[in-house]
Protein backbone atom coordinates (compact mmCIF):
# COMPACT_ATOMS: atom_id res chain seq x y z
CA UNK A 1 0.00 0.00 0.00
CA UNK A 2 2.72 2.59 0.95
CA UNK A 3 4.84 1.80 -2.01
CA UNK A 4 1.30 1.89 -4.22
CA UNK A 5 1.11 5.51 -2.89
CA UNK A 6 4.04 6.44 -3.78
CA UNK A 7 3.70 6.03 -7.20
CA UNK A 8 0.63 7.72 -7.23
CA UNK A 9 2.56 10.57 -6.23
CA UNK A 10 5.34 10.37 -8.13
CA UNK A 11 3.11 9.97 -11.21
CA UNK A 12 1.34 13.00 -11.11
CA UNK A 13 4.67 14.86 -10.40
CA UNK A 14 5.62 13.56 -13.18
CA UNK A 15 2.81 14.75 -15.10
CA UNK A 16 3.12 18.56 -14.15
CA UNK A 17 0.28 19.22 -11.47
CA UNK A 18 1.38 21.92 -8.88
CA UNK A 19 0.25 22.03 -5.34
CA UNK A 20 -2.12 25.18 -4.27
CA UNK A 21 -0.58 25.47 -1.12
CA UNK A 22 0.45 28.38 1.10
CA UNK A 23 -1.29 30.66 -1.76
CA UNK A 24 -3.55 32.79 0.16
CA UNK A 25 -0.63 33.85 2.72
CA UNK A 26 0.95 35.69 -0.20
CA UNK A 27 -1.51 37.11 -1.52
CA UNK A 28 -2.57 38.80 1.87
CA UNK A 29 0.81 39.76 2.76
CA UNK A 30 0.63 41.81 -1.04
CA UNK A 31 -2.75 43.39 0.03
CA UNK A 32 -1.19 44.70 3.46
CA UNK A 33 1.79 46.16 1.75
CA UNK A 34 -0.15 48.22 -0.73
CA UNK A 35 -2.44 49.62 2.58
CA UNK A 36 0.66 50.31 4.77
CA UNK A 37 2.47 52.30 1.66
CA UNK A 38 -1.21 54.28 1.26
CA UNK A 39 -1.66 54.82 5.03
CA UNK A 40 2.47 55.70 5.30
CA UNK A 41 1.91 58.10 2.14
CA UNK A 42 -1.30 60.12 3.65
CA UNK A 43 0.80 59.90 7.10
CA UNK A 44 3.77 62.24 5.41
CA UNK A 45 1.59 64.32 3.67
CA UNK A 46 -0.58 64.84 6.81
CA UNK A 47 3.18 65.69 8.53
CA UNK A 48 3.23 67.85 5.53
CA UNK A 49 0.16 70.17 6.36
CA UNK A 50 0.56 70.36 9.76
CA UNK A 51 3.85 71.26 9.31
CA UNK A 52 2.56 73.86 6.98
CA UNK A 53 0.14 75.12 9.77
CA UNK A 54 2.75 75.19 12.33
CA UNK A 55 4.81 77.47 10.54
CA UNK A 56 2.56 79.76 9.50
CA UNK A 57 1.31 80.17 13.23
CA UNK A 58 4.73 80.55 14.98
CA UNK A 59 5.54 83.45 11.85
CA UNK A 60 2.00 85.25 12.79
CA UNK A 61 3.41 84.52 16.47
CA UNK A 62 6.52 85.91 15.43
CA UNK A 63 5.14 89.07 13.53
CA UNK A 64 2.91 89.45 16.90
CA UNK A 65 5.90 89.61 18.80
CA UNK A 66 7.92 92.04 16.68
CA UNK A 67 4.44 94.43 16.21
CA UNK A 68 4.70 94.21 20.29
CA UNK A 69 7.77 96.15 20.59
CA UNK A 70 6.50 99.56 19.53
CA UNK A 71 8.22 102.56 21.36
CA UNK A 72 5.44 102.97 24.12
CA UNK A 73 6.18 106.60 24.88
CA UNK A 74 5.58 107.53 21.18
CA UNK A 75 2.33 105.95 21.19
CA UNK A 76 1.16 107.57 24.59
CA UNK A 77 1.63 110.81 23.58
CA UNK A 78 1.21 111.15 19.98
CA UNK A 79 -0.55 108.05 19.10
CA UNK A 80 2.05 107.02 16.52
CA UNK A 81 3.62 103.20 16.27
CA UNK A 82 7.15 102.75 15.75
CA UNK A 83 10.47 100.81 16.46
CA UNK A 84 12.79 102.45 18.61
CA UNK A 85 16.00 100.93 19.86
CA UNK A 86 14.88 96.80 19.46
CA UNK A 87 15.60 95.31 16.69
CA UNK A 88 13.26 93.52 14.90
CA UNK A 89 15.01 90.79 13.19
CA UNK A 90 16.22 89.79 16.58
CA UNK A 91 12.92 89.23 18.30
CA UNK A 92 11.73 87.40 15.52
CA UNK A 93 14.66 85.17 15.40
CA UNK A 94 14.57 84.80 19.08
CA UNK A 95 10.83 83.54 19.35
CA UNK A 96 11.08 81.31 16.33
CA UNK A 97 13.81 79.85 18.46
CA UNK A 98 12.10 79.48 21.44
CA UNK A 99 8.80 78.00 20.05
CA UNK A 100 10.96 75.02 17.60
CA UNK A 101 12.98 74.03 21.18
CA UNK A 102 11.94 70.83 22.00
CA UNK A 103 13.17 71.56 25.81
CA UNK A 104 15.35 69.33 27.67
CA UNK A 105 12.77 66.15 28.09
CA UNK A 106 14.16 62.59 26.56
CA UNK A 107 11.08 61.13 26.10
CA UNK A 108 8.92 63.74 24.11
CA UNK A 109 7.72 62.86 21.09
CA UNK A 110 8.01 65.16 18.30
CA UNK A 111 5.87 64.44 15.44
CA UNK A 112 7.55 66.88 13.17
CA UNK A 113 11.33 67.54 13.41
CA UNK A 114 11.59 70.95 12.67
CA UNK A 115 14.17 73.22 13.57
CA UNK A 116 14.82 77.18 12.05
CA UNK A 117 17.00 77.62 9.06
CA UNK A 118 16.54 81.16 8.75
CA UNK A 119 15.01 83.92 9.27
CA UNK A 120 14.23 87.46 8.04
CA UNK A 121 11.85 90.85 8.39
CA UNK A 122 11.09 93.68 6.27
CA UNK A 123 9.46 96.75 7.02
CA UNK A 124 7.11 98.14 4.44
CA UNK A 125 5.30 100.42 5.80
CA UNK A 126 7.70 103.06 7.29
CA UNK A 127 6.58 106.32 9.98
CA UNK A 128 8.71 108.66 7.82
CA UNK A 129 5.91 108.11 4.73
CA UNK A 130 3.47 111.14 4.69
CA UNK A 131 0.85 108.41 3.81
CA UNK A 132 1.33 106.03 6.46
CA UNK A 133 2.01 108.75 8.62
CA UNK A 134 -1.35 109.96 8.36
CA UNK A 135 -3.20 106.88 8.57
CA UNK A 136 -1.61 106.36 11.84
CA UNK A 137 -2.94 109.56 13.07
CA UNK A 138 -6.31 108.96 11.67
CA UNK A 139 -6.32 105.23 13.23
CA UNK A 140 -5.56 106.61 16.28
CA UNK A 141 -8.14 109.65 16.26
CA UNK A 142 -10.94 107.77 15.03
CA UNK A 143 -10.99 105.83 18.15
CA UNK A 144 -9.37 108.29 20.70
CA UNK A 145 -11.19 111.23 19.81
CA UNK A 146 -14.74 110.37 20.70
CA UNK A 147 -13.45 109.35 23.84
CA UNK A 148 -11.55 112.06 24.79
CA UNK A 149 -14.22 114.02 23.79
CA UNK A 150 -17.17 111.78 25.64
CA UNK A 151 -14.41 112.28 28.64
CA UNK A 152 -14.49 115.91 28.49
CA UNK A 153 -18.12 116.53 28.15
CA UNK A 154 -17.99 114.12 31.41
CA UNK A 155 -15.79 116.23 33.35
CA UNK A 156 -17.67 119.27 31.65
CA UNK A 157 -21.07 117.85 33.40
CA UNK A 158 -19.61 116.22 36.18
CA UNK A 159 -19.03 119.49 38.61
CA UNK A 160 -22.90 119.98 37.73
CA UNK A 161 -24.29 116.80 37.99
CA UNK A 162 -25.68 117.29 41.27
CA UNK A 163 -26.80 120.67 40.84
CA UNK A 164 -28.21 119.72 37.61
CA UNK A 165 -30.10 116.65 39.36
CA UNK A 166 -31.62 118.80 42.54
CA UNK A 167 -32.41 121.60 39.60
CA UNK A 168 -34.16 118.85 37.48
CA UNK A 169 -36.13 117.21 40.15
CA UNK A 170 -37.06 120.87 41.54
CA UNK A 171 -38.54 121.64 38.14
CA UNK A 172 -40.16 118.51 38.03
CA UNK A 173 -41.70 118.64 41.24
CA UNK A 174 -42.73 122.03 41.81
CA UNK A 175 -44.24 121.75 37.65
CA UNK A 176 -46.48 118.66 39.58
CA UNK A 177 -47.03 120.37 42.35
CA UNK A 178 -48.42 123.77 41.04
CA UNK A 179 -51.17 122.08 39.05
CA UNK A 180 -52.08 120.37 41.83
CA UNK A 181 -52.02 123.37 43.92
CA UNK A 182 -54.04 125.42 41.80
CA UNK A 183 -56.59 122.81 41.85
CA UNK A 184 -56.84 122.19 45.33
CA UNK A 185 -57.13 125.77 46.36
CA UNK A 186 -60.16 126.14 43.51
CA UNK A 187 -61.78 123.30 45.18
CA UNK A 188 -61.81 124.88 48.60
CA UNK A 189 -62.93 128.54 47.36
CA UNK A 190 -65.33 126.41 45.53
CA UNK A 191 -66.27 124.92 48.81
CA UNK A 192 -66.96 127.51 50.67
CA UNK A 193 -68.57 129.57 47.74
CA UNK A 194 -71.05 126.73 48.15
CA UNK A 195 -71.24 126.14 52.28
CA UNK A 196 -72.24 130.86 52.21
CA UNK A 197 -74.28 130.51 49.49
CA UNK A 198 -76.24 127.72 51.48
CA UNK A 199 -76.13 130.15 54.53
CA UNK A 200 -77.76 133.01 52.41
CA UNK A 201 -80.66 131.12 51.19
CA UNK A 202 -81.53 131.38 55.07
CA UNK A 203 -81.76 135.24 54.67
CA UNK A 204 -85.40 135.54 52.76
CA UNK A 205 -86.92 133.33 55.28
CA UNK A 206 -85.29 135.18 58.22
CA UNK A 207 -87.05 137.82 56.50
CA UNK A 208 -90.38 135.88 56.63
CA UNK A 209 -89.87 135.49 60.21
CA UNK A 210 -88.80 138.83 61.91
CA UNK A 211 -87.57 141.91 59.87
CA UNK A 212 -85.82 143.37 61.47
CA UNK A 213 -84.79 140.82 63.78
CA UNK A 214 -84.88 141.41 67.54
CA UNK A 215 -84.66 140.16 71.46
CA UNK A 216 -89.01 141.09 71.63
CA UNK A 217 -92.04 141.75 69.80
CA UNK A 218 -94.21 144.81 71.00
CA UNK A 219 -98.17 144.22 70.58
CA UNK A 220 -100.15 145.78 67.97
CA UNK A 221 -103.50 147.00 67.01
CA UNK A 222 -105.41 144.87 64.43
CA UNK A 223 -105.59 146.31 60.63
CA UNK A 224 -101.84 146.32 60.11
CA UNK A 225 -100.26 144.08 57.33
CA UNK A 226 -99.07 140.89 58.13
CA UNK A 227 -95.70 140.34 55.57
CA UNK A 228 -93.90 138.44 58.81
CA UNK A 229 -94.83 136.06 61.28
CA UNK A 230 -93.90 138.33 63.81
CA UNK A 231 -96.71 140.99 62.46
CA UNK A 232 -98.74 138.17 63.05
CA UNK A 233 -97.24 137.41 66.69
CA UNK A 234 -97.74 141.38 67.71
CA UNK A 235 -101.69 141.58 66.63
CA UNK A 236 -102.62 138.38 68.41
CA UNK A 237 -103.51 139.61 71.80
CA UNK A 238 -105.66 142.37 70.11
CA UNK A 239 -106.94 139.70 68.07
CA UNK A 240 -107.85 137.31 71.01
CA UNK A 241 -109.43 140.89 72.77
CA UNK A 242 -111.95 141.22 69.73
CA UNK A 243 -112.29 138.24 68.88
CA UNK A 244 -113.71 137.56 72.19
CA UNK A 245 -115.74 140.50 72.52
CA UNK A 246 -117.42 139.58 69.43
CA UNK A 247 -118.11 136.12 70.37
CA UNK A 248 -119.97 137.91 73.72
CA UNK A 249 -122.35 139.66 70.59
CA UNK A 250 -125.23 138.79 69.16
CA UNK A 251 -124.48 137.93 65.58
CA UNK A 252 -126.01 141.25 63.78
CA UNK A 253 -123.87 143.55 65.93
CA UNK A 254 -120.61 141.91 65.72
CA UNK A 255 -117.90 145.14 65.10
CA UNK A 256 -114.52 143.06 64.67
CA UNK A 257 -115.81 140.37 61.64
CA UNK A 258 -113.70 141.91 58.66
CA UNK A 259 -110.68 142.49 61.11
CA UNK A 260 -110.61 139.02 62.45
CA UNK A 261 -110.99 137.62 58.96
CA UNK A 262 -108.22 139.91 57.34
CA UNK A 263 -106.04 138.89 60.77
CA UNK A 264 -106.55 134.92 59.76
CA UNK A 265 -105.99 135.16 56.25
CA UNK A 266 -102.74 137.32 56.80
CA UNK A 267 -101.61 134.19 59.26
CA UNK A 268 -102.62 131.93 56.71
CA UNK A 269 -100.67 133.42 53.72
CA UNK A 270 -97.35 134.50 55.79
CA UNK A 271 -97.71 130.72 57.37
CA UNK A 272 -97.74 128.97 53.57
CA UNK A 273 -95.04 131.82 52.12
CA UNK A 274 -92.79 130.21 55.02
CA UNK A 275 -94.15 126.96 54.31
CA UNK A 276 -92.95 127.23 50.54
CA UNK A 277 -89.57 129.31 51.42
CA UNK A 278 -88.64 126.58 54.01
CA UNK A 279 -88.82 124.03 51.82
CA UNK A 280 -87.10 125.70 49.28
CA UNK A 281 -84.26 126.04 51.90
CA UNK A 282 -83.92 122.92 52.65
CA UNK A 283 -84.02 121.82 49.22
CA UNK A 284 -81.15 123.93 48.32
CA UNK A 285 -79.48 123.82 51.04
CA UNK A 286 -79.21 119.89 50.64
CA UNK A 287 -77.48 120.17 47.09
CA UNK A 288 -74.97 122.77 48.25
CA UNK A 289 -73.73 120.83 50.97
CA UNK A 290 -73.31 118.08 48.92
CA UNK A 291 -71.55 119.60 46.58
CA UNK A 292 -69.46 121.43 49.24
CA UNK A 293 -68.51 118.04 50.71
CA UNK A 294 -67.56 116.65 47.22
CA UNK A 295 -65.25 119.22 46.74
CA UNK A 296 -63.81 118.80 50.13
CA UNK A 297 -63.01 115.59 49.43
CA UNK A 298 -61.58 116.03 46.01
CA UNK A 299 -59.13 118.90 47.82
CA UNK A 300 -58.33 116.15 50.06
CA UNK A 301 -57.35 113.97 47.48
CA UNK A 302 -55.18 116.21 45.67
CA UNK A 303 -53.58 117.00 49.21
CA UNK A 304 -52.64 113.48 49.34
CA UNK A 305 -51.64 113.70 45.50
CA UNK A 306 -49.24 116.35 46.79
CA UNK A 307 -47.37 114.49 49.56
CA UNK A 308 -46.90 111.38 47.23
CA UNK A 309 -45.51 113.67 44.58
CA UNK A 310 -42.87 114.87 47.24
CA UNK A 311 -42.42 111.58 48.30
CA UNK A 312 -41.79 109.98 44.99
CA UNK A 313 -39.31 112.88 43.86
CA UNK A 314 -36.48 111.40 45.22
CA UNK A 315 -36.66 107.99 43.93
CA UNK A 316 -36.89 109.19 40.05
CA UNK A 317 -35.08 107.07 37.40
CA UNK A 318 -33.37 109.75 36.01
CA UNK A 319 -31.88 110.08 39.40
CA UNK A 320 -29.45 107.42 38.52
CA UNK A 321 -27.78 108.84 35.03
CA UNK A 322 -26.64 112.23 37.40
CA UNK A 323 -25.66 110.08 40.08
CA UNK A 324 -23.47 107.56 37.80
CA UNK A 325 -21.97 110.94 36.31
CA UNK A 326 -21.19 112.02 39.61
CA UNK A 327 -19.47 109.24 41.24
CA UNK A 328 -17.96 107.33 37.78
CA UNK A 329 -13.87 108.38 38.16
CA UNK A 330 -13.07 110.02 34.85
CA UNK A 331 -9.40 111.17 33.88
CA UNK A 332 -8.54 114.59 34.34
CA UNK A 333 -12.01 115.04 36.59
CA UNK A 334 -12.46 117.57 39.77
CA UNK A 335 -14.72 116.97 42.63
CA UNK A 336 -17.16 119.83 43.31
CA UNK A 337 -18.32 121.13 46.45
CA UNK A 338 -22.14 121.11 45.66
CA UNK A 339 -23.26 124.00 47.67
CA UNK A 340 -25.53 124.95 44.09
CA UNK A 341 -27.19 121.54 44.54
CA UNK A 342 -27.46 122.42 48.28
CA UNK A 343 -29.43 125.52 47.57
CA UNK A 344 -31.50 124.06 45.19
CA UNK A 345 -32.50 120.81 47.58
CA UNK A 346 -33.64 123.74 50.08
CA UNK A 347 -35.68 124.99 47.73
CA UNK A 348 -37.31 121.95 46.96
CA UNK A 349 -37.80 120.92 50.26
CA UNK A 350 -39.98 123.87 51.42
CA UNK A 351 -42.11 122.42 48.84
CA UNK A 352 -43.50 120.93 52.03
CA UNK A 353 -44.92 124.02 52.94
CA UNK A 354 -47.66 123.68 50.42
CA UNK A 355 -48.95 120.91 51.74
CA UNK A 356 -52.16 121.26 54.28
CA UNK A 357 -51.97 119.64 57.51
CA UNK A 358 -54.91 116.90 58.10
CA UNK A 359 -56.04 119.07 61.19
CA UNK A 360 -56.65 122.20 58.62
CA UNK A 361 -58.07 119.65 55.92
CA UNK A 362 -60.38 118.25 58.75
CA UNK A 363 -61.56 121.31 60.16
CA UNK A 364 -62.87 122.09 56.66
CA UNK A 365 -64.94 118.96 56.70
CA UNK A 366 -65.85 119.59 60.65
CA UNK A 367 -67.35 123.04 59.58
CA UNK A 368 -69.95 121.59 56.46
CA UNK A 369 -70.46 119.10 58.95
CA UNK A 370 -71.41 121.69 61.66
CA UNK A 371 -73.05 123.98 59.32
CA UNK A 372 -75.44 120.81 58.61
CA UNK A 373 -76.06 120.23 62.08
CA UNK A 374 -76.84 124.22 62.52
CA UNK A 375 -79.77 123.82 60.08
CA UNK A 376 -81.08 121.27 61.86
CA UNK A 377 -81.71 123.47 64.82
CA UNK A 378 -83.52 125.98 62.65
CA UNK A 379 -85.43 123.33 60.90
CA UNK A 380 -87.03 122.38 63.93
CA UNK A 381 -87.69 125.85 64.98
CA UNK A 382 -89.61 126.58 61.76
CA UNK A 383 -91.53 123.85 62.06
CA UNK A 384 -92.12 124.26 65.77
CA UNK A 385 -93.35 128.25 64.24
CA UNK A 386 -95.08 126.58 62.19
CA UNK A 387 -97.34 124.67 64.23
CA UNK A 388 -97.68 127.88 66.89
CA UNK A 389 -98.88 130.31 63.82
CA UNK A 390 -102.52 131.47 65.10
CA UNK A 391 -102.07 130.34 68.45
CA UNK A 392 -100.98 131.57 72.09
CA UNK A 393 -97.08 130.42 71.77
CA UNK A 394 -96.59 132.11 68.56
CA UNK A 395 -94.80 134.89 70.12
CA UNK A 396 -92.06 132.60 72.04
CA UNK A 397 -91.78 130.27 68.31
CA UNK A 398 -91.01 133.65 66.29
CA UNK A 399 -88.15 134.83 68.46
CA UNK A 400 -86.82 131.27 68.94
CA UNK A 401 -86.95 130.71 65.01
CA UNK A 402 -85.43 134.34 64.29
CA UNK A 403 -82.82 133.43 66.86
CA UNK A 404 -81.81 130.10 64.96
CA UNK A 405 -82.04 131.86 61.81
CA UNK A 406 -79.89 134.43 62.79
CA UNK A 407 -77.05 132.94 64.62
CA UNK A 408 -77.02 130.40 61.12
CA UNK A 409 -76.93 133.44 58.95
CA UNK A 410 -74.05 135.10 60.97
CA UNK A 411 -72.16 131.59 60.79
CA UNK A 412 -72.37 131.19 57.60
CA UNK A 413 -74.59 133.86 55.34
CA UNK A 414 -73.69 137.16 55.85
CA UNK A 415 -69.76 138.17 55.13
CA UNK A 416 -68.61 140.18 58.11
CA UNK A 417 -65.18 139.33 58.21
CA UNK A 418 -66.01 137.22 61.75
CA UNK A 419 -68.66 134.46 60.93
CA UNK A 420 -66.96 130.99 60.22
CA UNK A 421 -66.61 131.39 56.84
CA UNK A 422 -64.76 134.21 56.62
CA UNK A 423 -62.39 132.55 58.95
CA UNK A 424 -61.78 129.61 56.40
CA UNK A 425 -61.01 132.07 53.96
CA UNK A 426 -58.80 134.21 56.07
CA UNK A 427 -56.86 130.72 56.99
CA UNK A 428 -56.29 130.03 53.44
CA UNK A 429 -55.30 133.51 51.90
CA UNK A 430 -53.07 133.22 55.16
CA UNK A 431 -51.67 130.30 53.52
CA UNK A 432 -51.41 131.74 50.18
CA UNK A 433 -49.00 134.79 50.86
CA UNK A 434 -46.80 134.19 48.11
CA UNK A 435 -49.22 133.69 45.28
CA UNK A 436 -49.35 136.74 43.80
CA UNK A 437 -45.33 137.01 44.02
CA UNK A 438 -45.70 134.06 42.08
CA UNK A 439 -48.23 135.05 39.97
CA UNK A 440 -46.18 137.85 38.82
CA UNK A 441 -43.12 136.04 38.31
CA UNK A 442 -45.77 134.12 36.25
CA UNK A 443 -46.20 136.61 33.72
CA UNK A 444 -42.75 137.73 33.31
CA UNK A 445 -41.88 134.50 32.02
CA UNK A 446 -44.47 133.95 29.80
CA UNK A 447 -43.43 137.44 28.27
CA UNK A 448 -39.62 136.33 28.44
CA UNK A 449 -40.98 133.12 26.58
CA UNK A 450 -42.90 134.90 24.17
CA UNK A 451 -39.57 136.87 23.51
CA UNK A 452 -37.36 133.79 23.17
CA UNK A 453 -39.98 131.98 20.96
CA UNK A 454 -39.81 135.21 18.45
CA UNK A 455 -35.94 135.07 18.51
CA UNK A 456 -36.17 131.32 17.58
CA UNK A 457 -38.55 132.15 14.74
CA UNK A 458 -36.23 134.95 13.19
CA UNK A 459 -33.06 132.91 13.20
CA UNK A 460 -35.32 129.95 11.55
CA UNK A 461 -36.60 133.08 9.09
CA UNK A 462 -33.10 133.41 8.56
CA UNK A 463 -32.51 130.28 6.02
CA UNK A 464 -32.91 132.06 2.68
CA UNK A 465 -30.18 134.78 3.96
CA UNK A 466 -27.50 132.06 4.79
CA UNK A 467 -28.08 130.37 1.80
CA UNK A 468 -27.43 133.46 0.17
CA UNK A 469 -23.62 133.95 2.20
CA UNK A 470 -23.03 130.68 1.93
CA UNK A 471 -23.17 131.29 -2.05
CA UNK A 472 -19.98 133.78 -1.40
CA UNK A 473 -17.58 131.23 -1.09
CA UNK A 474 -18.72 128.95 -3.70
CA UNK A 475 -14.62 128.97 -4.39
CA UNK A 476 -14.16 126.80 -1.79
CA UNK A 477 -17.04 124.54 -2.88
CA UNK A 478 -14.93 122.06 -3.63
CA UNK A 479 -13.36 121.23 -0.33
CA UNK A 480 -16.16 121.88 1.55
CA UNK A 481 -19.10 119.91 -0.23
CA UNK A 482 -19.55 117.63 2.70
CA UNK A 483 -19.29 119.91 5.29
CA UNK A 484 -22.04 122.17 4.03
CA UNK A 485 -24.30 119.12 3.11
CA UNK A 486 -23.62 118.10 7.28
CA UNK A 487 -23.97 121.85 8.20
CA UNK A 488 -27.48 121.95 6.03
CA UNK A 489 -28.89 119.07 7.70
CA UNK A 490 -27.95 120.61 11.04
CA UNK A 491 -29.27 123.84 10.14
CA UNK A 492 -32.70 121.60 9.69
CA UNK A 493 -32.46 119.70 12.50
CA UNK A 494 -31.26 123.12 15.13
CA UNK A 495 -34.79 124.51 14.50
CA UNK A 496 -36.28 121.70 17.07
CA UNK A 497 -39.64 121.38 18.36
CA UNK A 498 -41.62 124.56 19.44
CA UNK A 499 -41.47 126.14 23.17
CA UNK A 500 -44.49 125.54 25.10
CA UNK A 501 -46.24 128.85 26.38
CA UNK A 502 -46.33 127.74 29.54
CA UNK A 503 -43.15 128.59 31.51
CA UNK A 504 -43.22 125.42 34.14
CA UNK A 505 -44.09 123.07 30.68
CA UNK A 506 -41.19 124.70 28.80
CA UNK A 507 -38.66 124.39 32.01
CA UNK A 508 -39.98 120.76 32.28
CA UNK A 509 -38.53 120.18 28.76
CA UNK A 510 -35.39 121.62 29.33
CA UNK A 511 -34.92 119.58 32.54
CA UNK A 512 -36.02 115.94 30.29
CA UNK A 513 -33.83 117.06 27.78
CA UNK A 514 -30.61 117.90 30.29
CA UNK A 515 -31.51 114.20 32.00
CA UNK A 516 -31.15 112.73 28.46
CA UNK A 517 -27.64 113.90 27.87
CA UNK A 518 -26.58 113.34 31.26
CA UNK A 519 -28.08 109.52 31.27
CA UNK A 520 -25.96 109.18 27.81
CA UNK A 521 -22.80 110.54 29.23
CA UNK A 522 -23.25 108.64 32.64
CA UNK A 523 -23.34 105.44 30.18
CA UNK A 524 -20.69 106.81 28.13
CA UNK A 525 -18.59 107.11 31.08
CA UNK A 526 -18.85 104.09 32.22
CA UNK A 527 -18.17 102.40 28.64
CA UNK A 528 -14.97 104.42 29.19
Amino acid sequence: MGKQGETKSSRRRKQGVRSSDGSVSVFLIIALAAVFMFVAIFIDYSRIAAMKVQSERLTRAAVRSVMSSYDPQLQKEYGLYAFGDSSGDLIMGNVLNDSLNPGDRSDAFRLMAMELDSSGLELQRPLGTYDIFNRQIIEDMKYKAPIDFTLELVNKFKPLSQSMKEASNTVDVLKQLRKLYDRREEALDEMLVKQRRAGEYAIKLSKLVMDPPGRSIYDASLGGSISTAADGASQYPDYKAKQQEDADRPPKEKLYTLQLMAYQNGISSIGSEISSEASRFQKEKDKLLEDAYTLWEEARNLNDEMKQVIKDSENRSSNKGYDQVTNDVTPGSTDSSGSEAEMIQSIRKQADKLVHSDELMNSFRQEIEGQESLYQQVGHAVSSLQSSLGGEGMKGAVLEASHALQNYISNYGTSGGSNIIDRQQAALEQFRTSDKERKAMERQANQKLKQATKVIEVINGLNGQHQAMLDEFRELQQYYDESLQFNAEADSMSKGKPLHDDPYEAGKDAMDNMDGIVRIHGECAWWC
